[in-house]
């Protein structure tokens, strides 16, 4: 566990506390794990510091020149301040949405550094995973590699409903040169449709290459978590990226253009 404290205001899925059941399957791979929780951390505390100085600025705002609606006799409604219909409904804007764009961006460029850096090494992980699944399903022996044509036809002369059957109950009793020897051949070969090869070799994978699949599957999760996490902070500074579109940003930045002889 880790000790970044849990925020009501972040999405839990991006905390790095969630990737911890997978620690028993990454028990002999301790750095995968702990660098993607190091990436969903960086993550979690960039989504934490937007609201916390989202928050803040908006406060400053309405200590300095509180927003109100009035209501006027004619049934319509006047904003006064920095207060306006969003999404969400009423919501008042601090005036400075332009400089928590430009702090954002600053924070996310290391963010999404982390995260790009973390995937790509757990991809290599994955990729090396495959690698010693794929070898665990091929037969090294030569003496029963030379007769994998031989077990190939065997399969494909059983009758179509049994030939699966056939190689479940291979894939029970570990017969790993029967099994190998199909799985080294097109479906075709053996008499198997492609969807069966393939939940043939599934089995196989978790019977012979066992520890190599649940690892496998753990670097998965954590793949899917970074990709979750990146797209998360994106999606936030995004949402802050909007707001240089008010009409207070929008007024300073043609001031500022003014200043600098631009407009």
């Amino acid at each position: 566990m880790t000790a970044l404290p849990i925020r009501a205001d972040v999405p839990i899925n991006i905390h790095p506390d969630v990737l911890s059941p997978l620690a028993e399957a990454l028990e002999a791979k301790p750095g995968a794990l702990a660098s993607a929780q190091q990436a969903l951390g960086d993550a979690y505390r960039f989504l934490g510091a937007v609201e916390d100085a989202e928050r803040a600025l908006v406060a400053l705002a309405a200590s300095e020149s509180p927003a109100r609606r009035r209501q006027t006799p004619d049934g319509r409604s006047e904003y006064l301040g920095d207060l306006r219909l969003a999404s969400n409904g009423l919501r008042q804007f601090s005036g400075r949405e332009e400089e928590l764009a430009e702090a954002a961006a600053v924070r996310l460029e290391a963010v999404t550094k982390r995260l790009d850096a973390t995937r790509a090494s757990l991809q290599e992980t994955a990729n090396t995973l495959d690698k010693a699944v794929d070898f665990a399903l091929t037969d090294d022996n030569p003496a029963t590699r030379a007769l994998a044509a031989e077990v190939r036809a065997h399969v494909k002369g059983l009758p179509a409903k049994e030939r699966f059957g056939f190689l479940q109950n291979a894939t029970k009793e570990g017969d790993h040169a029967t099994v190998a020897a199909v799985l080294g051949g097109q479906p075709f070969l053996s008499g198997l449709k492609t969807e069966e090869w393939a939940q043939v070799r599934i089995a196989a994978a978790r019977t012979f290459a066992a520890k190599a699949v649940a690892e496998r599957e753990a670097v998965g999760k954590l793949l899917d978590a970074i990709d979750g996490a990146g797209s998360a902070v994106i999606a936030r500074f995004q949402k802050v990226q909007a707001g240089k579109d008010t009409p207070r940003a929008k007024a300073n930045r043609e001031l500022a253009a003014l200043k600098g002889g631009k407009a």
